[in-house]
């Protein structure tokens, strides 16, 4: 982390956590690899609290930067980007928001990506992305 605080001026703390909590969870899972993903509250709840981080900014990784981007993401990129860093949302904080989601055993069946969505861009975020 050491290596981040030069460019903290730069880039904001979510984007600096999810830098972090990716290469963190890159390596520990070299230790069992697997081709899923998480697609329901009963494989959430099996990850340990790092691995949900390292998940949740992976996600947050996957809405800033997709592998196809649309002609209008650049704008959307920009909104979400200075909602993070005007409500000061950490990757920790929005962990905490996809278990707040699965508070509701009506939400179990929905991906942490949807809950992200649903407590992130369409909560939190929803006043800078409209």
């Amino acid at each position: 982390m050491f290596h981040a605080l030069f460019f903290q001026k730069y880039f904001n703390r979510a984007h600096l956590n999810s830098v972090f909590f990716v290469v963190a969870y890159s390596l520990l899972m070299l230790s069992f690899a697997f081709g899923n993903t998480i697609t329901n509250f009963g494989q959430w709840r099996n990850l340990n609290s790092i691995s949900k981080t390292a998940y949740a900014a992976g996600a947050i990784d996957t809405f800033i930067n997709p592998l196809e981007a649309s002609g209008g993401h650049k704008e959307f990129v920009d909104k979400l980007q200075s909602c993070l860093s005007e409500l000061n949302i950490t990757i920790v904080e929005v962990t905490q928001m996809v278990d707040n989601f699965y508070a509701n055993s009506e939400n179990w069946g929905y991906s942490p990506q949807e809950a992200i969505k649903f407590q992130l861009i369409n909560g939190h975020c929803f006043q800078f992305l409209n």
